[in-house]
């Protein structure tokens, strides 16, 4: 079995501004509960719990939630920490209010890709934490 090397950072470009992007295993557990506070208030985490849901239309339920619920900005923002910065909740709340209110174009598309890329990545492999599995172990 093959050793898998440290995963490679990935940023973007937001409001003249660069974000490196979420990974699990870089982030506070301030960052986490951020995060995971915002996707409950938008409803995305109980379709994990809906087993009427399939596995393979969790993620593009949750990112659903998630948009009409009015949080994308505040995940958005939880997931991303600008370049040369500590993330922190102030920043984050900043942020979110920041990215809601662009009107470049670049801007809405770099978010909206952004808001699928989590979907597809992140928030796909919340369908191994669904009701009545057993948890995936994280390494």
């Amino acid at each position: 079995m093959s050793e898998q090397g440290p995963e490679e950072e990935k940023f973007l470009k937001l409001d003249g501004r660069e974000f490196s992007v979420f990974f699990k295993a870089s982030t506070s557990a301030a960052q986490d509960a951020y995060v995971l506070g915002h996707l409950r208030a938008s409803g995305a985490i109980q379709v994990l719990a809906d087993l009427n849901v399939p596995a393979e239309r969790v993620a593009d339920e949750m990112l659903t939630r998630i948009m009409v619920g009015g949080e994308t900005f505040h995940v958005l923002a939880g997931c991303l920490t600008e370049k040369d910065k500590k993330w922190s909740r102030k920043e984050a709340d900043r942020n979110a209010a920041a990215f809601a209110e662009l009107t470049d174009a670049t801007d809405r598309a770099t978010i909206q890709g952004a808001m699928i890329g989590l979907a597809r990545g992140f928030f796909a492999t919340g369908k191994v934490f669904r009701a009545g599995e057993p948890p995936a172990t994280v390494s």
